[in-house]
């Protein structure tokens, strides 16, 4: 393959697909679960479940009855996601400033909940945490890259 585009249009195709079948499940009362950490065992998982070449796990997705309601999280107010014409570096933070405090208020009111933080420190702390050194492999081995890594 010599067009890493297949990979990226792959990708967009995953988040609309798992999108759907959130929603799908949800719709017939079952709750669930992204995974999106799955990333960082991809190579050892590929192995696992003996996927075929340009086959590569990209997100996990957990689907059962759930054993308690958590309610409905918030959301991203759309003043920092959506932008018309342009993309708004001001607007986004502004969105994301608000989310924060949206954020912390719901964690505050969950019970089950053990964390003090707001959405951008959440984030920040999950993705500083990990790297994933196996991207090169994982995608050479799957047929992505043809060359070797120098």
């Amino acid at each position: 393959m010599s067009n890493i585009d297949t990979l990226i249009i792959g990708s967009h195709d995953v988040g609309i697909s798992i999108q759907n079948a959130t929603v799908a499940a949800e719709s017939m009362g079952l709750g669930t679960c992204h995974i999106g950490m799955i990333r960082i065992k991809s190579l050892e998982l590929t192995k696992d479940l003996d996927l075929p070449k340009y086959c590569i796990p990209l997100i996990g997705l957990c689907v059962g009855y759930p054993d308690d309601d958590p309610g409905l999280k918030p959301r991203i107010p759309p003043k920092g996601v959506c932008f018309e014409n342009k993309y708004s570096t001001e607007n986004a933070k502004a969105g994301v400033d608000e989310y924060d405090e949206i954020f912390k208020k719901y964690l505050s009111e969950r019970e089950t909940n053990s964390r003090n933080s707001n959405w951008s420190e959440s984030i920040s702390n999950t993705y500083s945490n990990f790297s994933i050194k196996d991207d090169y492999e994982l995608l050479k081995q799957q047929g992505f890259i043809c060359i070797d890594k120098k």
